[in-house]
This record gives C-alpha cells, structure tokens and sequence, in this order.
C-alpha cells in the first residue's frame, strides 16, 4: 500500500503534467477499476486490460516515480509497441506480454528511458544539459514509419525512439529542444563572459569571497574545468589523463596512483551554474561504471554546484565519492591552483 505522501506526490506530478497522455487519466483506466496515471507511477502490479497505454507496473524493479529526483516533474509520456529504444543501434526493447511497455518520459530535467523486461528493468537517464541535438524522422500520420525521435549526446550516443501515434510527440519534441537551447545557451558563452586576466588569479591570492571564486569556475570552459579537477588529483600524488569522452565512455578524468598501494579512480567533472544541482540519475548512471569495471577502486562526481538530498542518498548507498563546489574550492585553495 503506498503511503499517503506518495500518493499526494504521485496526484501533484499528474496535475502539473503538460502533455494529455499524462493529464488524461481515462486513458490508464484499467478494466477492473478507476486507476489512473497515480497508480500507474507508485504500482508494479497490473492485470491485463484492453487498454493501448502502459499500465500499472510496466515496470517490475521499481515504480517509476522512484526514478524521478524530488522536485522532477514528468511533462510527456511517449511509448512504443515492440520497437523499444535504440542507443547506438542497440536495441533495449521489452519482453514482457503486454503492449507498449516501452516508455519515455520527458521531465523538466531531461528524459527517461524506461522499459519493462523479465529478466530486470532497463533505464537510462539523459539530462538535457548533456544532448548536443534533437531531430525527427517519419510522421505516423502521413508515412509508414512512425514518428521517430532522434537524440545527439554530447558524449557521441545517437538515441532513437519511436512513437506510437495519438500521442503528443509533436509538443513533446518541440518541449525538449526548447529546453535543448536553455541548456546550451549558458555553455555557449561562458568563455566571454569572464577576461582571462580574471580568471587567472590564486585562489590563495585574497582577491574576493570564496563565492566569488566558485563563480569563476562555474564559468570556466568545461574542458578547463576538467584540467583544474585533474590538477588537485595530480597535488595529491595522483597521475591523471584527461579523456576523449567519446572513446571513455563519458569518462572526464582517469587518476592512477601506486603509493601505498595501485589505485585507479574514474572522476566526472560536473561545471555546472549554482542553480544546476546533480540529480540522483546521474549519481546511478556513474555507479554503474564502478560495477562494470572490476578494476577501479572508486567513481568520483566533481561539481561547482550542489548535490540533491536524493543524490547524495543514492551516492552513499552506491559508493560514489561526491564533492561539492565549496569542498572543490577548499582544495584549490589549499594546493594553490591558479583558475
């Protein structure tokens, strides 16, 4: 039975939703009852109905809404019959017997993927501030292809996902590219919007507040960012490479250390603006990198910014090491490197 303040969650999400597949709760009714999209987020278990949408528990590891940082709120759900999500020509499709179980729902932080299978669910989490791009390729209404949208990471990932017709796809894809814009916007200019000879003062100089130095990094270029990260490392008797993501799986930073016995850390490096907090996705996306590689010791998330309540929550059940903006300037500060 779900609790109260979940289900008053669950009705809050429904309510601020934009798109209609999540404001109309006709659509999720099942057969045998008045369910509605509420359920379908906090439950796992569902019995058959006629209905083409996904149903409660399209999910069988954990509702969706576990999936979502406190504060995230879902806009669009979009899903698919038997054609699932294809992340770099691989397919992650459902195999369980019932229709569209394959899911993506759009929030205001970015997409999630979504999908029920027998053998342990498949997510994956894309923050917007990480897509380079978005297209659109077939229009169920007018072609045999279904309406298909096409995602461009800044870590070199093509992601494709169709979708079935009768849905808001068409606001769902302008939603996502206008928030594509908001979040490049920043990047784009960070470069001239602080003078090099600013930028390139001690922190140990004395020159402003430690907020006026955490600005200056939050306006760094990103690949400079991740040099300044690499430098503390390197102070502390590491030796670092700064990685091609696109052959690194996404990886910023490698720190390899033999003293006092052989060490290897993967590190992200998050410059992100003050009010960019690091979401628990991410958090389970890099814990992933310590489960697949038996040979590294740790994941470490570098930020300029702040870590959600729920981030750090999933960062200590997960051993990943986190360090905010003001714990970064600490070190700076205290190995006195220029920024």
């Amino acid at each position: 039975m779900a609790s109260e303040e979940l289900k008053n969650r669950a009705e809050s999400l429904v309510a601020n939703a934009h798109g209609t597949e999540i404001e109309s709760h006709d659509l999720f009714t099942l057969a045998d009852d008045s369910s509605s999209l509420v359920d379908i987020i906090k439950n796992k278990t569902t019995k058959n109905s006629g209905s083409s949408a996904p149903r409660r528990g399209f999910l069988a590891d954990q509702p969706i809404i576990d999936y979502f940082d406190q504060g995230e709120q879902p806009h669009y759900l979009i899903y698919n019959e038997g054609i699932g999500v294809s992340i770099d020509n691989s397919i992650k499709k459902s195999d369980i017997e019932r229709r569209n179980q394959n899911t993506m729902w759009v929030t205001d932080e970015g997409i999630h993927f979504a999908i029920g299978r027998s053998d342990g669910d498949f997510h994956k989490f894309v923050p917007f501030h990480t897509l380079e791009n978005i297209e659109k390729d077939g229009d169920s209404l007018t072609s045999m292809k279904p309406y298909t949208f096409i995602f461009y990471t800044e870590e070199g990932d093509n992601i494709e996902f169709s979708a079935d017709s009768g849905l808001d796809k068409k606001e769902a894809f302008d939603f996502i590219d206008q928030q594509i814009g908001k979040s490049s916007s920043p990047k784009d200019d960070v470069s001239t919007r602080s003078s090099t000879t600013t930028r390139k003062k001690s922190v140990q100089s004395g020159e402003g507040t430690s907020g006026t130095e955490l600005f200056i990094l939050q306006e760094v270029d990103e690949h400079e960012f991740e040099h300044i990260v690499s430098k503390v490392w390197e102070q502390q008797g590491w030796e670092t490479e700064v990685t091609d993501k696109s052959g690194d799986r996404g990886i910023d930073i490698k720190a390899e250390k033999e003293d006092p016995f052989q060490q290897l850390q993967y590190i992200q490096a998050k410059r992100y603006s003050a009010s960019n907090k690091v979401g628990s996705s991410e958090i389970q996306r890099y814990a992933g990198l310590h489960a697949r590689e038996e040979t590294v010791d740790a994941v470490v998330v570098v930020t300029t910014s702040e870590f959600t309540a729920e981030a750090e929550k999933v960062a200590k059940n997960r051993n990943v090491k986190i360090i905010d903006g003001t714990q970064l300037v600490e070190m700076i500060d205290e190995y006195d490197i220029e920024i």
